[in-house]
């Protein structure tokens, strides 16, 4: 049985406004504190974008209730033996209902897709009226903490990009006190299953920078496109190998996708060797073995400067936070091209005078859409299309010298290049 005037929980959250980071994930928390046999639940954590329900279940058929919603509070009402309510009544919200014919009662709460909204909270409780409850001949049902926050996107990735061999990956083993192999679950890979690396059960918090592969070798990809199995079984390991060839939209991460992550929070599947992934048409063989997953919040994408990532067909480098273990109902795609990557090659890039100008070509010009990138500066600021010599240019100027600083190319297509300013 669903109310469409319990939209109002949509409403609550558009009133109380966002108030932390936007590299928030969603979260939903059970506070309990419920007596009698009815419950709440929020299947799927709230997330921009999404359309979800708040459940009631109770025994108590065709039942008069009453749902009561309300902004954060840690503040605790004891009613009776058990019975504790946990609303702020100063903010508090109440929604006649009467359950179904078999107990339940669904309420819709759509979430847009305002960034503004990260970090809103809530709180939800409901009486159910049985006549036989604890609490006065009613059920008290448990309280709900929901926190909207960013969807979580669902990447594969090589283990190239966490390998032990990297700079980056090894001075976050050694600040954790944890060995390098450990961390990444390098020893152990699996064909069936996915545990969590230690570095998300051990390490959250932490922040590393991550090389993200070349443009011919792609160290991530998103999972774009419909795939012939739960998302969720994917996740958790438990599609058989003979099913995870040929997968349509596997998407090599360009460095616009890249950007396009910063503030969002990944659930990463690490496999154990490279991507195997085919453009005409777009799908990847996802067979084989794995380290894992782990999960990150994407803080920043750089001008490649590891010492891992110094090819001119490097892309991007990613800045991350290390997320503990997350739920991943919430997993959402990301956007494929319908273009396989393009050829860039960056022919020029000098400072003169207090003035950068850079040069460079695409395979296919004048269709793509170029950007640059300079260490240190914005991102993706748009370069000119020239067409009387069919490449692209980009000029500026800086007072500061720029020599040395590299700068990074970045098509619509897909390709990329970086050089060196001289």
């Amino acid at each position: 049985m669903r109310y469409p005037t319990c939209l109002l929980v949509t409403g609550m959250v558009l009133a109380l406004g966002g108030s932390v980071t936007a590299q928030e994930p969603a979260r939903t928390t059970n506070l309990g504190g419920g007596c009698g046999a009815s419950t709440l639940a929020l299947p799927f954590p709230l997330a921009l974008g999404q359309s979800v329900s708040l459940n009631l279940q109770s025994p108590h058929a065709n039942a008069p209730a009453i749902l009561g919603l309300s902004g954060p509070t840690s503040a605790v009402q004891a009613l009776g033996p058990g019975c504790n309510l946990a609303l702020d009544l100063a903010s508090l919200i109440t929604v006649p209902f009467f359950t179904s014919a078999t107990g339940g009662a669904s309420f819709p709460v759509a979430i847009p897709s305002n960034p503004a909204l990260i970090g809103t909270e809530f709180q939800a409780q409901a009486v159910v009226v049985s006549g036989t409850g604890p609490l006065a001949g009613s059920d008290l049902t448990n309280a709900l903490r929901a926190e909207v926050g960013n969807p979580i996107f669902v990447l594969v990735a090589s283990d190239r990009v966490i390998n032990q061999s990297i700079s980056s990956i090894d001075a976050a083993a050694a600040l954790l006190g944890i060995n390098p192999s450990v961390l990444i679950n390098d020893n152990n890979p699996v064909t069936q299953g996915n545990p969590w690396l230690p570095w998300s059960t051990a390490g959250a918090g932490t922040t590393v920078r991550l090389p993200t592969g070349e443009v011919s070798s792609p160290g991530f990809a998103a999972l774009t496109g419909a795939l012939p199995f739960p998302l969720t079984s994917f996740v958790q390991g438990l599609v058989p190998q003979s099913q995870l060839d040929q997968i349509p939209g596997v998407m090599p991460l360009s460095n616009l996708e890249l950007v396009n992550l910063i503030g969002k929070t990944c659930l990463v599947v690490v496999y154990d060797g490279s991507l195997s992934i085919n453009y005409q048409p777009l799908q990847g063989n996802l067979q084989g073995a794995r380290n894992g997953i782990f999960a990150f919040t994407v803080l920043a994408v750089e001008p490649p400067s590891l010492p891992e990532s110094q090819s001119s067909n490097s892309t991007m480098d990613i800045v991350v936070r290390i997320e503990a273990p997350l739920d991943f109902s919430l997993a959402a795609s990301i956007p494929a091209r319908s273009n396989p990557s393009d050829s860039v090659q960056v022919q020029a890039a000098e400072w003169q005078n207090g003035l950068l100008t850079v040069v460079a070509n695409s395979s296919e010009a004048p269709v793509a859409q170029m950007f640059i990138t300079i260490e240190g500066f914005n991102y993706q600021v748009p370069m000119t299309f020239d067409a009387l010599n069919n490449q692209y240019t980009f000029t500026a100027s800086s007072a500061i010298s720029l020599v040395g600083r590299r700068v990074v190319v970045s098509s619509t297509l897909g390709g990329s290049s970086n050089f060196e300013v001289q």
